[in-house]
């Protein structure tokens, strides 16, 4: 922190910082002192967090997902970020593979 001190004096060069967290209650006191414009982006309402999902499960495998069951996901996944739906599918399209015996995943072939 101690090194950005001075660099609006840098001979009129312009430094752009640009940083995310989802955590922002947890950032250094000094680097909200310092990084003095902020953006707060809010959470994926249902529509979006929908859209991200088919949107990364589409691509990928296939499904069959009644609208009582998108009903139930978008409650259970109320307050997640992007980054936390995009964990979810990732892990729910390994989970078959996890459940597979060694000998199984040894005779897949390629298709």
């Amino acid at each position: 922190m101690i090194q950005f001190d001075g660099v609006n004096s840098a001979q009129e060069k312009t430094i752009l910082v640009l940083a995310a967290t989802n955590r922002p209650q947890d950032l250094d006191e000094a680097a909200l002192r310092r990084l003095t414009r902020r953006i707060f982006m809010p959470l994926p309402d249902a529509e979006a967090r929908r859209a991200l999902i088919e949107g990364k499960m589409k691509s990928s495998t296939k499904f069959d997902v009644t609208e009582a069951d998108w009903d139930e996901l978008m409650q259970l996944t109320e307050g997640y970020s992007c980054a936390d739906l995009n964990f979810i599918v990732k892990e729910a399209a390994m989970a078959p593979i996890r459940e597979m015996a060694h000998e199984q995943l040894l005779a897949m072939k390629d298709t």
